[in-house]
């Protein structure tokens, strides 16, 4: 039996990391392989529990000790890495890159967890999520995010809402650049937020810089295909999150869901910054300021819109989960 563990050490479902593992999990059974998901707390449960809201995908709470032993006796991987202070044991991350675990490298916010738990100098060739993170490592293996689609193709029903952003409302998304822009729009032009919110975002960051808006109330947990059926219902999706927090060139799943759902990426300019996956005009509109970001939603060129979204849904064949998990089950074993 082809088994592959995947370690998944954050300490909340949520953000990236958490689609991420459903999508590789999936990618895995369909590839024809055997993987599990594992925390890592006090004590092994017999049981397995539910991976965030996505169906079919459970996870099993495994102790430090028989951690290890799996890493040792399987092929692994760490999907999302997390801080000394949130790990029932600081050392764990040291304990299962000896033991064999490979590691996954998301953004520059894993190295800077990596460099402060340690481990860095353990993470030999490590598999990062977008082309400009190879470039942080002697050597790494750049493979796209696993990704299972909603949609064979991307819908052709009518999009009764101009504008949506899928993308959590928080402090990294720069959410409220779009809130900024929506002043400049009449309001069947402007975004509505649909994303995870942070309330000590809107509490500390909105409420105060924008008094006078309407505030997000609403939002959907990881789950299969939501960001996708979202979209399929706008003409634009809207995430003005900054690219160097990530290292650009690559992509994010609001992408992917946009692109699956057949919606029109609207990003931030920054992701633009290393020659790589999005591309202005072919594959999106990237955007540098508020009042860009406000035209971009005013303009109307049905031929260019129409390119750049087939040029996303063809973009997205290259994130085929099953594809993904056997480029990983690859590596691993080599």
């Amino acid at each position: 039996m082809r088994e592959v563990a995947l370690f998944f050490t954050w300490r909340e479902f949520g953000a990236g990391t958490t689609t991420f593992t459903a999508h590789l999990y999936k990618g895995f059974e369909d590839a024809g392989y055997t993987p599990y998901i594992f925390r890592v707390r006090p004590k092994t449960e017999t049981f397995t529990r539910k991976f965030a809201q996505f169906e079919d995908v459970y996870y099993r709470n495994v102790s430090p000790d028989d951690a290890v032993k799996i890493a040792r006796s399987t092929p692994s991987l760490l999907c999302s890495p997390c801080p000394a202070k949130h790990l029932v044991d600081p050392e764990i991350i040291h304990k299962l890159i000896k033991a064999g675990m490979r590691v996954v490298i998301h953004g520059v916010i894993d190295k800077r967890i990596h460099a402060r738990l340690g481990t860095l100098p353990l993470i030999q060739s490590p598999f990062v999520v977008r082309p400009a993170l190879a470039k942080l490592f002697d050597r790494a293996y750049y493979i796209p995010h696993p990704y299972v689609r909603a949609y064979a193709s991307p819908p052709q029903a009518a999009r009764p809402k101009h504008a949506i952003s899928i993308a959590r409302t928080t402090f990294v998304k720069n959410t409220h650049i779009i809130l900024e822009a929506n002043k400049y729009l009449l309001k069947p032009e402007r975004v509505e937020l649909r994303g995870t919110v942070d309330r000590m975002y809107v509490r500390h960051k909105l409420r105060i810089d924008l008094p006078s808006k309407e505030h997000p109330s609403k939002g959907f947990p990881p789950m299969w295909d939501k960001g996708a059926v979202e979209c399929s219902q706008a003409m634009y999706a809207v995430d003005m999150s900054s690219g160097s927090n990530h290292v650009g060139g690559g992509t994010q799943y609001t992408f992917l869901e946009a692109w699956d759902g057949g919606a029109i990426n609207i990003i931030n300019k920054d992701w633009l910054d290393d020659a790589g996956v999005m591309k202005h005009q072919v594959n999106c509109y990237a955007v540098a300021s508020v009042k860009e970001l406000a035209n971009t939603l005013q303009s109307y060129q049905p031929e260019e819109q129409e390119f750049i979204r087939e040029n996303g849904s063809h973009e997205l064949k290259k994130h085929e989960a099953r594809k993904v998990a056997k480029a990983y089950w690859g590596l691993l074993n080599k």
